[in-house]
């Protein structure tokens, strides 16, 4: 561990003590990390009260605060205005990029069963992870009548923790990322979820699946890996996959993180062989949004580009998940095309157009729109090498101030096919909607001018 990352985790100890201060501190308690049993789940242990933020939802107080919630969603989602204030001012501060995957790769053999025994927890073959739909103005009234979690839309790397055994008596944990439509597993060494009521932290989860992502604070010394986690699907083999959010979120933190950070405080030969911070994300009740928008967000040390509701009382879906709603700004939109030169017959040597593709089925791409790149960034960053961008996806953003209005990001090597054409669709739907709002706002805006005009 670098010093940087020591003195990190030092101050974070050092912090979590001031907290609470354990009792039983004496180390010759303490045994070598060799154990792997896990927890035995059954329904006697798993505690009623392990329900993140309590059970409300009969309050009264809940109820009026939601329904002044909506009124504010409604006014705060389609703002421009007012959402720029708080991503416009997130996007400007400078980030580290999303860290790539750490790790030790693992060989095909091993990787076949890994992948196996993950489908038995859960039950399919593709990657677990749910993945949310774009947010559209018909789901206003989805959050009047069901209550909703709203986090911060963390722009990193999605992965799963698969906490397991890597050999016998021998604790390990893997990243699950997806590449080209398959599960990858990366081997995280010294990684440890120890399990609650063992003063001796000797003892470890095992069958365990967490939903996190893995992003790079920017600190004024420097980046540090985090690991945010938000969901628990598996522990120590029981499926929790339905069992309905605050419950999920409740069991992970009383039964997965608060065993970890109490590691951490007292076994500081354990918390210094760390490789990254685990944290678990904060959510809120979705009239915590203005908390989100005002506090959480402009006080992070990555980029967010975005929300995520989440229902409160929904299981757990793999694939796409109705009850997962992702809102972005206008700016923020971002689509993934095929990328194609077409260059003029008379002249090789001009500038070509970006020819953008959508995904239709299988390997079969149709042309949508042309991608917006001046001569300027042509021959200072594609003109030499434009050979090696051909046919790889890209990562382009909505800016209606271009023509075209695509503008580049960055390349998606861990994607086979572009975005498929029905999410154009709904991106589309979203930048109607935009421009409707903007048509609106300068209508507005010339009848006060004209109003005021009249009354001088």
């Amino acid at each position: 561990m670098s010093q940087f990352r020591k003195r990190k985790l030092d101050d974070e100890i050092k912090k979590q003590k001031s907290i609470k201060v354990e009792a039983n501190s004496d180390a010759s308690m303490y045994k070598s990390p060799s154990m792997t049993q896990g927890f035995e789940i059954n329904d006697s242990n798993l505690s009623a009260a392990s329900v993140d933020k309590g059970d409300v939802f009969n309050n009264d107080e809940h109820k009026q605060r939601k329904q002044a919630d909506v009124e504010l969603i409604k006014d705060i989602i389609p703002n421009d205005n007012k959402n720029k204030r708080v991503f416009g001012y997130n996007s400007e501060r400078q980030f580290a990029p999303a860290p790539g995957i750490p790790g030790q790769h693992v060989e095909p053999h091993r990787l076949r069963e890994l992948r196996s025994r993950v489908r038995e927890l859960v039950g399919v073959s593709n990657f677990p992870g749910a993945q949310p739909i774009s947010f559209s103005s018909e789901h206003i009234q989805e959050l009047q009548n069901e209550d909703y979690y709203v986090c911060e839309k963390t722009d990193g790397t999605r992965v799963l923790a698969y906490i397991t055994c890597d050999s016998p008596g021998k604790p390990a944990v893997f990243l699950i990322l997806q590449i080209d439509r398959k599960n990858y597993y990366r081997l995280i060494p010294n990684l440890l979820f120890p399990i609650p009521e063992d003063p001796t932290f000797s003892n470890f989860h095992n069958e365990t699946i967490i939903d996190c992502e893995l992003v790079n604070d920017t600190e004024n010394d420097g980046n540090v890996n985090i690991l945010l986690v938000f969901d628990l699907l598996v522990m120590d083999k029981k499926n929790f996959m339905n069992k309905p959010l605050n419950k999920r979120l409740g069991y992970l933190r009383d039964y997965i993180m608060t065993p970890y950070e109490k590691m951490l405080r007292k076994r500081s030969d354990l918390a210094q062989l760390q490789p990254f911070y685990v944290i678990k994300k904060e959510m809120e009740f979705s009239y915590g949004l203005e908390k989100v928008l005002k506090q959480i967000i402009p006080s992070l040390k990555h980029k967010s580009d975005g929300l995520i509701f989440t229902s409160l009382t929904s299981g757990y879906s793999t694939g796409t998940f109705e009850k997962m709603l992702k809102w972005k700004p206008p700016n923020e939109n971002s689509i993934d095309f095929k990328l194609h030169f077409e260059f003029p017959s008379h002249n090789e040597n001009a500038k070509p157009r970006f020819c953008l593709y959508k995904w239709i089925q299988k390997d079969d791409h149709r042309y949508f729109d042309d991608m917006y790149v001046t001569d300027e960034e042509w021959e200072q960053f594609w003109k030499h090498d434009f050979q090696q961008y051909e046919g790889r996806i890209v990562e382009v953003v909505y800016n209606p101030s271009m023509n075209p209005p695509w503008r580049f990001i960055r390349f998606r090597d861990d994607k086979p096919h572009a975005n498929h054409h029905t999410l154009l669709s709904n991106t589309s739907k979203i930048r109607d909607a935009w421009k409707k709002r903007e048509a609106l706002k300068n209508q507005q805006s010339r009848h006060h001018i004209n109003e005021s005009r009249d009354r001088r």
